[in-house]
């Protein structure tokens, strides 16, 4: 029998690539759902690049509407262990949004409709993989823990916190749970070693590269604006994430944020310290605001100016707590001015300015306290222990400690000060990453899809042609077959594993 795998489809994403070269590797059955705009709707109606068995476009199930089932979701949290309002609660569409103001009873009803719809399909396909991204958003990470719950595997690619390596795993926080044998030379013996080998896959330093390196033509911006103006505006009815927009008010909102940008801006290099002081510090990173992280892998902790106030009550007298934002925030028009200067009232916090080298805080920091990032991770390398607020795969070094409850902070903070890592522990941590990681640039590929389609990421909403998606595959083609292959490795790994399994049980 074939096995069957369903995929999650953002649009002419790298999802879509990998299933058209894997119905060409591998004798399955392919599934998906799409989560696409309304104009994309036309090129994946009628598309020939892959033969799938069933797809179902996400939006076209939720309709507006008030009605809901509450019996219905109390028995589906039960049934699948979910805790549907803390997903919900922090989704970015519902809580952040500047265009529109959900109610109660139209969450409700949106769940209603996902859940109906997603059992649904995993009832009709019985898929034995599931290959999407990370969850970015409630319902993706809603799918991915009902399958988690049916035992259906899930082949989720991410980043291993090292530039231009990945791994695909079946829990976004945590290791994949097998070993594959690592052909790096295990000679990571000291800080200075470890130093010069995070340096060499410095993450941070890839993702400026990718992002902040990468600037929009202005002709792409102008086709972007002109197909806006004068497109349909119908997406603002069929997907309630776009629900409340008109174009006035989007393109009024944009010229906003541009100018706050510049003015925020102005006031972080006016006010935030630019060279660090040599004294005892706490250092604690922000994270990008409105992101999957913290919202969704830790969200119980996502009030970062709260989280910021108490690591200050919790350090020990003569230390100071240096908090720097995050160097993308930019995308994000920076954060509110009250805001820094709520931060900048506490007496022992000092802002650090975006632009300052991680790697010069690591040296001269005790501590490094972050939510769920790669500071944390990278802190080890320094021989700097480090708290984190959730699960995360590197928490199995014994420098990371985590907290639960915000009442532990103090004990946790100082307890974490007497903890000196040790090189090999990392060492072993780096020699586990790299048997389960391959080089891919991820940011790299996602960048070349808003350059062919998305005119150059000023808009996701446009029409695709057939023409576009074929010079894209045929240009691409080796490192698409390149990622595909890693995930049949992947496949052909948890087959054996859950044929192994059970035998053994039989």
């Amino acid at each position: 029998m074939k096995q069957k795998i369903l995929f999650w489809i953002t649009g002419p994403d790298l999802y879509f690539s990998i299933a058209y070269k894997l119905q060409n590797l591998l004798n399955v059955d392919l599934y998906a759902i799409y989560e696409i705009p309304s104009r994309n709707k036309l090129f994946f109606e009628n598309q020939t690049f892959v033969k799938f068995v069933n797809t179902w476009n996400y939006f076209e199930y939720i309709k507006k509407d008030s009605h809901f089932d509450l019996d219905y979701l109390h028995n589906f949290e039960n049934k699948f262990k979910v805790d549907l309002w803390k997903l919900v609660l922090n989704e970015r569409y519902f809580q952040f949004n500047n265009f529109y103001k959900f109610s109660r009873e139209e969450i409700l009803s949106i769940l209603t409709q996902e859940c109906m719809l997603f059992e649904n399909i995993l009832s009709e396909v019985k898929p034995d993989f599931f290959i999407t991204f990370d969850t970015p958003f409630h319902y993706n990470r809603l799918f991915f823990e009902m399958c988690k719950n049916q035992g259906i595997k899930t082949l989720m690619l991410q980043s291993s916190r090292l530039a231009n390596k990945c791994m695909i795993s079946e829990d976004p926080q945590k290791l994949p749970n097998f070993d594959i044998n690592s052909k790096l030379d295990n000679n990571l013996d000291s800080f200075v070693k470890l130093q010069e080998y995070i340096k060499s896959y410095d993450y941070s330093k890839q993702a400026k590269e990718n992002f902040l390196g990468f600037s929009p033509k202005k002709s792409s911006m102008l086709l972007a604006l002109f197909d806006y103006i004068t497109s349909d505006n119908d997406i603002t009815k069929s997907h309630y994430s776009y629900y409340g927009r008109n174009k006035i008010s989007v393109l009024y909102k944009k010229a906003l944020i541009e100018l706050k940008t510049k003015y925020r801006k102005s006031f972080i290099n006016k006010n935030f310290l630019k060279k660090i002081d040599a004294e005892k510090f706490v250092f604690f990173p922000l994270h990008m605001e409105i992101e999957q992280y913290p919202l969704i892998v830790a969200p119980f902790f996502t009030n970062q100016l709260e989280i910021v106030c108490n690591i200050a009550k919790s350090i020990p007298i003569d230390y100071q707590l240096y908090v720097k934002e995050h160097p993308a925030q930019y995308t994000r028009g920076w954060r509110s001015i009250s805001d820094y200067k709520k931060l900048m009232n506490i007496h022992n916090v000092t802002l650090l300015h975006p632009d300052i080298p991680s790697h010069n805080i690591y040296k001269k920091c005790s501590l490094v306290i972050s939510i769920a990032g790669t500071s944390s991770f990278e802190a080890a390398f320094y021989g700097k222990p480090s708290i984190i607020f959730t699960d995360l795969f590197y928490d199995s070094l014994p420098s990371v400690s985590k907290v639960t409850s915000i009442q532990e902070l103090p004990r946790i903070i100082r307890k974490s000060l007497e903890t000196k890592p040790q090189p090999s522990e990392i060492s072993d941590l780096i020699k586990k990453l790299d048997s389960l990681s391959f080089s891919f640039n991820f940011h790299e590929f996602f960048i070349n899809v808003s350059k062919n389609f998305y005119f150059d990421g000023n808009s996701t909403n446009v029409e695709i042609s057939n023409e576009q998606m074929k010079e894209f595959l045929t240009k691409h083609d080796t490192l698409i077959e390149q990622i595909t292959l890693e995930h049949i490795k992947r496949i052909n790994i948890l087959t054996k594993n859950s044929a192994k399994i059970s035998n053994e049980k039989n």
